[in-house]
This record gives C-alpha cells, sequence and structure tokens, in this order.
C-alpha cells in the first residue's frame, strides 16, 4: 500500500509530464470564485495580489480579467 506522500508524489509527477493535457482537461473555476473575490476581499482593477502556485495560470487569467 502506497504511503499518502507516495501518491502525493506521483499525483505531482502527473501534471508536470503533461502541461498541455492537464490543462485542457482541468474544469475552470466557477465565476462565483471570482465574484466573491470581488465582493468580499474588494478585488478591483489594479488590485495586487500573489497567487501561490499558479500551475498553468488558469486562474491568474481570470483575475488579470476582473
Amino acid at each position: 500500500m502506497e504511503s499518502s506522500f507516495e501518491l502525493h508524489l506521483q499525483r505531482r509527477g502527473l501534471f508536470s509530464s503533461d502541461v498541455v493535457a492537464y490543462d485542457a482537461g482541468r474544469p475552470g473555476y466557477p465565476d462565483r470564485v471570482y465574484e466573491l473575490l470581488q465582493q468580499v476581499c474588494g478585488l478591483e482593477a489594479g488590485s495586487r495580489g500573489l497567487e501561490i502556485g499558479p500551475g498553468t495560470g488558469q486562474a491568474t487569467g481570470a483575475l488579470l480579467e476582473c
């Protein structure tokens, strides 16, 4: 039986092995996420932020459009 750490390492390798397929197959975040960032956190044009672990940049691109 694999440990959770070994499983984590295996899954992490999947991303690195084919980023294009990962990006194409991964669903986007719901619009509600960005609405909440605007309403609750005050996200607006010109806001500054730091994204940790951007991966393929899916959320980053959407945030730039807010």
